[in-house]
């Protein structure tokens, strides 16, 4: 899953093109709510922004740690730069 606020496809869309499902969440509350609905083993990696409303990506780390276990987080901040 890849969780971030800026609605930036270009991430998903590379992951889709290694031919990986990638699912979207546009916040912290919606990515909760997608994990929840799902077999605990479904989502392998989720990469999230650090800098989110509401919920931030540590706080969003520690919900998922605390209430669903064997999931892989990577939380990870990047910058897109214009010229």
């Amino acid at each position: 899953m890849f969780v971030n606020d800026n609605f930036d496809f270009s991430v998903s869309n590379i992951i889709k093109e290694l031919n990986y499902i990638c699912d979207v969440a546009k916040d912290g509350i919606e990515a909760i709510k997608k994990i929840k609905e799902v077999d605990k083993n479904y989502y392998d990696l989720i990469l999230m922004d650090i800098h989110m409303p509401r919920y931030n990506g540590y706080e969003i780390s520690k919900i998922i740690k605390k209430d669903v276990k064997y999931y892989i987080l990577v939380e990870f901040f990047y910058i897109i730069r214009t010229y």
